[in-house]
Formats: C-alpha cells, structure tokens, sequence
C-alpha cells in the first residue's frame, strides 16, 4: 500500500501512475545529459524525481486531471 502523505525515498515507493511519470523523466533526463555531457545526478538525483512526482501528484487537480502546465 502506498503512503502518499511520506514523500518516496525510491521508485518502489511510488505507485503505478507515479512510476510511468518517473521513467519518462529518467528518458528526459538521460537525454538532457547527453546534450551537457555531464552526470544525470548533476540534473537531478533520483530520489528528486520521485519526491517531484509525489508532490505534482498530492496537487488538488491531479485526480481530475486538471494539472497546470508550469
């Protein structure tokens, strides 16, 4: 059972939907390394990525699918 009240420490924390949002952010960011040439923790570590995701998802309008681009 996820916690969505503790923020995820690793991707196994976070539940099925989260996890899609994670690996597109991964491909995102291995992308975005390649273009710097630089490390893909120097971006953003991976724990980051999964507390981003947890917080865009604790969002009011994330159940209803009115997210904000921003």
């Amino acid at each position: 059972k996820v916690n969505y009240d503790v923020m995820p420490r690793e991707p196994e924390q976070l539940d099925d939907h989260e996890f899609q949002a994670y690996v597109a952010l991964r491909a995102w960011r291995l992308r975005r390394k390649n273009e710097l040439e630089i490390e893909p923790y120097k971006i953003c570590q991976n724990r980051t990525l999964c507390e981003l995701i947890r917080r865009k998802r604790n969002e009011a309008g994330f159940a209803s699918g009115q997210i904000s681009e921003g």
